[in-house]
C-alpha cells in the first residue's frame, strides 16, 4: 500500500479543518489562534506561535510522546519547548491524553470530571450548576479549616482535594457554555501572581511582609482605577473576617490608630455607649460597634480574630464535654444539676485542661 506524502496529508487535513468534519481528529495550524483539547488526537501544521507553543506545553504531560512529520520522515520524540521552537518539522501529531496515561497529573482530574459530566456520566454531576454547587464550596472550605485547626495533615490533604474538585467542576461547567475552562483559571491566576509580585518577578524591592502588603494594596488601587478602596470586598465573607479586611484597607491609607492604647480607649467608649442605649435597635447597633472595635484590637495585636474565636469555640466544646464526662462518672445528670454544681465541675474541667 502506497503511503501518502506529507503534502497530500496537508491538503487532506486542510479539507478536514475547512469542512469542520467530525472525524474525532483536531486539525490546527500553528499560526492560528486555537484552543487545545488534550483528550482529542491533534495534528498541528506550520510554524508555531509562542502563545500556542506555551499552551501545548501547559496542557500536555512533561515529555509527552509525539510524532514529527517532516517530508517523508516520521519520527517519535518527546514534547519539549526546543522541539516546538524548531522549524525543522512540517507536522506534529499529539496523541490524545487519557486519565490512564497520566494518573497523577492535573489533566487526569479534568478528564475524570469531563466523563462525569458527559451524557453517559453521573446524573448527579450532570445536574449541577454554579449555583447548586456554591454551598458545597463553602462547606468544603470550612471542613479544610477544621483540619488545619486540628493539625491533621491527612485530613487537610483530603479536604483540599475536595476544594480542588469544586474549582475543576465549576470550570468544567463554564467550559460547556464556552465561558472559560480550567486552563483560563490557571492562566489568570499566574498572571495575577506575577503582576502582584514585582519584588519577585520585577525590579521592585520588598524586605518585609508589611512592605509586600503595602505594594499589594497599591497595585490593587491601580486595578480599581479610581473606585473606592472598599470596592471588591466580598460581602459573603464571614462577618469577623469582613470587618478585618475593611479595617486593613482603611489602615493602608492612614485611617487607623497609631497605638493599641487608642483602640482600647475606643473599646471603652463603645462599651459606655452600649450602656446608655435604651432601645433594642440601639443596643444591637452599639453591640456591633463593640465587636467591630474588638476586631480592630485583634488586628493591632496581629491576632486573626476569626481563628481566635474558632479556637475559643473549640476549647469551650472540649471543656463542656469534659464536664459532662465528670458529672456522668459521679452519676449526676447534667439536666438535673443546679448552677452551683455545674460551676464547680466547670472549674474542675478547666484545671484538668490546664494540666494537659
Amino acid at each position: 500500500m502506497k503511503q501518502s506524502s506529507n503534502s497530500e496529508l496537508v491538503n487532506a487535513l486542510k479539507m478536514v479543518r475547512d469542512s469542520n468534519a467530525q472525524s474525532g481528529v483536531l486539525v490546527l495550524f500553528g499560526g492560528d489562534s486555537f484552543q487545545l483539547d488534550p483528550t482529542v488526537a491533534t495534528y498541528i501544521h506550520s510554524t508555531m506561535t509562542p502563545d500556542n507553543g506555551a499552551q501545548i506545553l501547559r496542557r500536555y504531560p512533561t515529555n509527552w510522546g509525539i510524532e514529527i512529520l517532516n517530508g517523508e520522515k516520521r519520527e517519535q520524540v518527546p514534547l519539549t519547548k526546543e522541539m516546538l521552537d524548531s522549524d525543522q518539522w512540517d507536522f506534529i501529531y499529539l496523541k490524545p491524553v487519557s486519565w490512564g496515561d497520566n494518573y497523577q497529573d492535573m489533566r487526569t482530574l479534568i478528564e475524570v470530571i469531563r466523563k462525569l459530566r458527559a451524557p453517559d456520566g453521573c446524573p448527579w454531576d450532570r445536574a449541577q450548576t454554579h449555583k447548586t454547587l456554591a454551598p458545597y464550596l463553602i462547606e468544603e472550605t470550612y471542613e479544610a479549616l477544621e483540619e488545619i485547626e486540628n493539625n491533621d495533615s491527612k485530613g487537610m490533604q483530603e479536604e483540599l482535594g475536595d476544594i480542588l474538585l469544586q474549582v475543576v467542576l465549576h470550570s468544567a461547567i463554564a467550559k460547556e457554555s464556552a465561558e472559560f475552562d480550567i486552563y483560563d483559571v490557571i492562566d489568570s491566576l499566574i498572571q495575577k501572581l506575577v503582576f502582584r509580585h514585582p519584588h519577585v518577578f520585577g525590579n521592585e524591592n520588598a524586605k518585609t511582609s508589611s512592605d509586600v502588603e503595602e505594594k499589594w494594596e497599591a497595585i490593587k488601587s491601580r486595578e480599581r482605577q479610581g473606585a473606592s478602596i472598599m470596592e471588591g470586598l466580598p460581602k459573603e465573607l464571614p462577618a469577623l473576617l469582613y470587618a478585618q479586611r475593611i479595617q486593613s484597607r482603611a489602615s493602608n491609607v492612614g485611617f487607623d490608630w497609631k497605638t493599641v492604647t487608642g483602640v482600647l480607649d475606643k473599646l471603652l467608649e463603645e462599651v459606655e455607649e452600649y450602656k446608655q442605649a435604651t432601645s433594642d435597635e440601639d443596643k444591637s447597633k452599639e453591640f456591633g460597634d463593640i465587636i467591630f472595635t474588638l476586631v480592630n484590637l485583634g488586628r493591632h495585636l496581629n491576632i486573626d480574630v476569626e481563628n481566635s474565636l474558632r479556637s475559643a469555640n473549640n476549647r469551650f466544646i472540649e471543656r463542656f464535654k469534659l464536664m459532662e464526662g465528670l458529672l456522668d462518672s459521679k452519676g449526676i445528670s447534667i439536666h438535673e444539676t443546679d448552677a452551683a454544681t455545674l460551676e464547680e465541675y466547670w472549674e474542675t474541667s478547666k484545671d484538668i485542661m490546664r494540666r494537659r
